[in-house]
């Protein structure tokens, strides 16, 4: 029965945020195809970063802490935590993005992409030997800087988002490490834990998602009002 509390966990979580977009979906708040379409484009994304680590043996999986139920060497637990979190940030963000008004925090956005694309850069510097860390800061980076170039303007609420998840994020990646499911290759990572529990890698994976999540979200909605102005 141990083996699949954490596939139960993961479960019940997508249930209950699935529950609350419901909800919002009633309510008429977001665009629901705009939402699966970055919900699906980030995942793909993931999991392909994922399965590559998983065959050059950085990631290792704990079989006797699963279900069992696999796709392309990743645990169904694995994906369903993905879609989680996307699900939990975008409804952060939702509702972030409905209190804060337009006209604040103006400078913000700029201010937290020039601090986090230096952070990234640095780190990416710093671990280029380890194959796990460089490739994460690094295609982090790139990824921060089209959206920096592309002058996203969601990125204010998007920081708001990072902060307000904290916690939540915290004890997300918690049940992992409580469960033992994943172990990464310490001479391909930093090495460092979170509150000796969580490698500091996973806080930042779970930015680039998010970061990925909301950006391709408001790409496909813009286009869509863009589209509807056209008619």
């Amino acid at each position: 029965m141990e083996k699949y509390l954490y596939l139960f966990s993961q479960i019940g979580i997508f249930f209950l945020l699935t529950f609350v977009a419901v909800k919002l979906f009633k309510q008429q708040l977001f665009d629901t195809a705009s939402l699966i379409k970055s919900i699906c484009i980030t995942l793909l994304f993931f999991c392909c970063l994922d399965y590559y680590f998983t065959l050059l043996l950085v990631i290792k999986y704990n079989a006797a802490n699963l279900a069992g139920f696999f796709i392309a060497n990743l645990p169904i637990e694995k994906i369903l935590s993905f879609i989680n979190l996307q699900l939990l940030g975008y409804l952060i963000y939702l509702q972030l993005k409905s209190r804060i008004k337009n006209h604040k925090f103006r400078k913000l956005a700029s201010t937290c992409n020039a601090l986090s694309l230096s952070i990234l850069v640095l780190l990416a510097i710093n671990f280029i030997t380890e194959s796990y860390s460089f490739y994460l800061f690094f295609l982090a980076s790139i990824y921060l800087t089209i959206v920096i170039i592309k002058k996203g303007s969601f990125m204010r609420n998007y920081y708001f988002t990072i902060f307000s998840m904290a916690i939540p994020v915290f004890l997300l990646e918690l049940l992992p490490a409580r469960f033992e499911i994943a172990q990464l290759l310490n001479s391909e990572t930093s090495g460092s834990l979170i509150f000796n529990l969580i490698p500091v890698e996973s806080f930042f994976i779970d930015c680039f998602i998010l970061l990925m999540t909301i950006s391709i979200y408001e790409y496909f909605r813009k286009r869509k009002e863009l589209n509807r102005k056209w008619l």
